[in-house]
């Protein structure tokens, strides 16, 4: 005859759900089979205790929030917003951050085509190349950018036609002729 469970007393606590550790030959090799089945319950009392804590901790954590006073509520709620701002900061500050390295990424792919690499940074879709999540395809498509924006406006290109003039004595004047006192320089 089995008994089932009166009015007053609970059921017994169903079966836990998360599977028992599988055990290895190596660490219960020196066993014989009552040893085995007594560490095999063992480890099945184990589990259903770990889920009946877990349970019980949510189930505090409920009554706790039930019967907190209204300052304790504002308390907790504040601190669950300063926790999310503070994680939305964290996100822009880093997508700021990325942006700005991919800027000076393509600047400096820019730099020896251009008269004035900010000038491509202007003119190309950075939020289009950005959404790109590859970086090699990334890569590829910047190139491919800045290769057709210098053909839509080839005026921004640096070309043969500008050599590059610097302050020092030794460069040269852009009709090829030396500077008159560069020999002073040395």
């Amino acid at each position: 005859m089995t008994e089932t469970p009166t009015p007053t007393e609970p059921a017994p606590p169903a079966p836990d759900p998360e599977p028992t550790p599988p055990d290895t030959d190596d660490e219960l090799s020196g066993l014989d089979d009552r040893a085995r089945r007594l560490v095999d319950r063992a480890n099945t009392e184990a589990a259903r205790f770990r889920h009946e804590a877990r349970r019980a901790e949510e189930q505090l954590q409920a009554l706790q929030r039930e019967h907190e006073t209204e300052q304790e509520r504002l308390v907790r709620e504040a601190e669950d917003r300063g926790r999310q701002e503070g994680q939305a900061e964290v996100e822009r500050i880093t997508a700021d951050f990325q942006r700005q390295l991919a800027t000076m990424a393509i600047k400096a792919k820019a730099a020896d085509r251009f008269n004035d690499a900010a000038d491509a940074v202007l003119h190309l879709p950075l939020d289009e190349l950005l959404a790109i999540e590859n970086e090699a395809a990334r890569d590829n498509a910047v190139d491919k950018a800045l290769a057709d924006l210098l053909d839509a406006k080839p005026y921004l290109g640096r070309g043969e036609r500008r050599p590059l003039v610097t302050q020092g004595g030794r460069s040269e004047q852009p009709n090829g002729r030396p500077r008159e006192r560069s020999w002073l320089r040395g």
